[in-house]
């Protein structure tokens, strides 16, 4: 098929990154704002260990926004996908309208682990004062080059950053 409908991976990822984020957000901002009501429907589910509740309601928060701005992304997808795979656990024998909200989420998650945040994103830090292109995930030990061997960016020339 030559007329393929394509989107570019860049800004699909971003669509991912502010959809799947947005609806932690939203979640966990519902558990922030009624901490109580929270606690309590954590309780009716088994978990009665009131910091994990604090840690999934503003993980839920904190990673979402994460996601959104493409910053440490790797990281709260994977917390958030540890949530996702205990809410799957949690909801899997109360039918596909419980457990399909963790499921697609979940499917969300690891697409962001599997092609990170994409080219729309905050930058982040390789070292004291240089900026990455590709936001790696590492430190850079030579000023201007990056050092980061998971960085799309290896042993290319970085951006000064103010």
């Amino acid at each position: 098929m030559k007329n393929q409908i394509k989107i570019r991976p860049d800004v699909a990822l971003l669509i991912t990154r502010l959809i799947v984020g947005g609806i932690f957000v939203y979640a966990g901002w519902l558990k922030v704002s009624d901490m109580a009501m929270t606690i309590s429907q954590f309780s009716m589910m088994g978990i009665t260990i009131t910091p994990l509740v604090y840690l999934v309601a503003y993980g839920e928060l904190l990673g979402g926004l994460m996601l959104i701005l493409g910053l440490w992304t790797e990281f709260a997808a994977f917390f958030l996908t540890i949530v996702m795979l205990v809410a799957f656990y949690l909801t899997k024998n109360f039918g596909f309208q419980m457990f399909g909200m963790p499921l697609a989420m979940l499917s969300g998650l690891v697409t962001i682990l599997g092609y990170g945040a994409g080219e729309y994103k905050v930058k982040q830090n390789c070292g004291s004062h240089y900026v990455c292109l590709g936001g790696c995930r590492g430190v850079s030990n030579t000023p201007g080059v990056c050092q980061a061997s998971t960085c799309a960016h290896y042993h290319k020339e970085l951006v000064k950053s103010n």
